[in-house]
């Protein structure tokens, strides 16, 4: 991703978020208002976070999409309650897939991520991830910040920092699974749009992009977790397409997940709650 296109696309959040002050997503004088301590969007969307129980843990495996469906690795998903200066979610984040070396008989390369947000808008407060075994790059912090979003990237040779530009309706990449749960789409002809916070890119340092959330209507999923029936929720950014397939009822889980770009995707196989 080149400067000139970064510059663009702020460039174009910012006359959004003008248009948007003049009453552009609805009526209201804002696009955002608050209503029963959730953040309503009007017209086009609403969030309102699921029913989660504190402790809910959801495993996925991971499929080939242009291929055979045998399991790649596991995602595990856990979300947690907790009381900071405000209550908050703290998503979990564990991706496990076989060593590439054959002679490691039994080993697993492990990624992880955790990011907390505001229970009430979802706002994001900080993320922290945790690469693979790798012998450059640590680990990645994200703290949100009241004007932008602090990235620091640990390396082995030393701190790598830089700060992005936030506003109204900035999230993290990693807690996009619980906004297209928590998202209420009420008109189906104009995508939603949001800042997304990328910690992870190359070189170091994070990037913004704009994302559209669009719902694609319903659909009956069969894997072998059982059948479900689900909304499908599309998010596009520049450089990925995403399908998400939730849950119509209930606590909304993630059912099947489809990654366009990688070729990827996963498959609910088991549900639980340990406190």
């Amino acid at each position: 991703m080149g400067l000139a296109w970064l510059r663009s696309n702020l460039s174009l959040w910012r006359r959004m978020m003008d248009r948007a002050s003049w009453g552009v997503f609805g009526p209201t004088s804002s696009c955002l208002c608050r209503q029963a301590g959730r953040t309503v969007l009007q017209p086009i969307a609403r969030f309102a976070p699921p029913p989660v129980v504190d402790g809910e843990t959801v495993v996925y495996e991971w499929i080939n999409l242009r291929g055979n469906s045998e399991p790649l690795g596991t995602r595990l998903m856990k979300v947690s309650r907790v009381n900071l200066e405000i209550p908050c979610f703290r998503l979990y984040t564990v991706d496990r897939f076989p060593a590439p070396d054959s002679r490691l008989a039994n080993r697993y390369r492990t990624e992880s991520t955790v990011v907390t947000f505001n229970r009430a808008d979802l706002t994001p407060l900080s993320s922290l991830i945790y690469p693979a075994e790798n012998d450059t790059l640590l680990f990645i912090t994200t703290l949100y910040q009241e004007r932008n979003a602090r990235i620091i990237t640990r390396t082995s040779d030393g701190d790598i920092e830089n700060r992005l530009p936030t506003g109204a309706l900035t999230y993290d990449f990693f807690q996009l699974p619980f906004l297209c749960r928590s998202l209420k789409i009420i008109s189906t002809e104009i995508p939603l749009h949001i800042l997304v916070i990328t910690p992870l890119t190359v070189p170091p340092g994070g990037m913004s992009t704009i994302a559209e959330l669009s719902f694609a209507g319903t659909d009956t999923v069969g894997i072998p977790a059982g059948s479900f029936e689900c909304e499908k929720i599309l998010v596009h950014q520049p450089y990925l397409d995403e399908i998400y397939w939730i849950e119509k009822t209930g606590a909304r889980r993630i059912i099947l997940y489809k990654n366009l770009t990688t070729g990827r995707g996963l498959r609910l196989t088991t549900s639980t709650v340990n406190p």
